[in-house]
C-alpha cells in the first residue's frame, strides 16, 4: 500500500495540474486518489507539497477545518 501510495506521489510530480482541483476542502488544494487514500497536495513553485494522505471515507472537510 506504501508503495502505490509513494508511486501515485510520483507521478504528482510530473502532472500536478491532471487532479481534481478541492478548493471546497481548502483554498488550492487538489487531490488524487491511491484507493483506499485520498493525497491531498498544493501547487507550490518548486513542485508539489503534499499536505494529507487521508482513508478515502473520512470527513474531509472536518479534517481540514480542524487544522485551520
Amino acid at each position: 500500500m506504501l508503495r502505490e501510495i509513494a508511486q501515485t506521489g510520483e507521478h504528482l510530480a510530473n502532472r500536478a495540474l491532471m487532479w481534481r482541483a478541492r478548493d471546497e476542502v481548502a483554498p488550492g488544494l487538489r487531490s488524487v486518489l491511491s484507493h483506499p487514500y485520498v493525497i491531498f497536495y498544493r501547487l507550490k513553485p518548486d513542485g508539489v507539497e503534499i499536505a494529507r494522505v487521508l482513508h478515502e471515507r473520512r470527513n474531509f472537510s472536518e479534517v481540514f477545518k480542524k487544522e485551520r
